[in-house]
Order: structure tokens, then C-alpha cells, then sequence
């Protein structure tokens, strides 16, 4: 008996190669750095320090 999630799942990695799943996550962290870097900038712009102005530049 196999549940309907493992059966989608082994269907799904029949027509996709490993390389397609493992490039999809790459996707997907880069994706939530873009998105942290942004909230970070973010933070920096609303909390403007002096010692923080140099990380603007780089």
C-alpha cells in the first residue's frame, strides 16, 4: 500500500531527472537570500546608523 503522496512523488521523479530537484531547490534558496538581503536593506534604510553607512558601498 502506497500512499497517495509517495505515488506522486515516484511519478513525478520518473519524468524528472535528480538534477531538475536539486536545481529547483537551488532556485528556491537563492530566491529566500534575495528576499533576506532585501528585508535587510530594508532595515538598514529604516534604522540609518553611522557604522552601518560603510555597508551601503560594498
Amino acid at each position: 500500500m502506497t500512499s497517495p503522496m509517495a505515488w506522486t512523488l515516484n511519478s513525478w521523479h520518473k519524468c524528472a531527472p535528480p538534477h531538475q530537484l536539486f536545481l529547483f531547490l537551488l532556485s528556491l534558496l537563492s530566491l529566500l537570500l534575495l528576499l533576506l538581503s532585501l528585508l535587510f536593506l530594508f532595515l538598514f534604510s529604516f534604522t540609518s546608523h553611522s557604522s552601518l553607512l560603510p555597508f551601503y558601498h560594498l
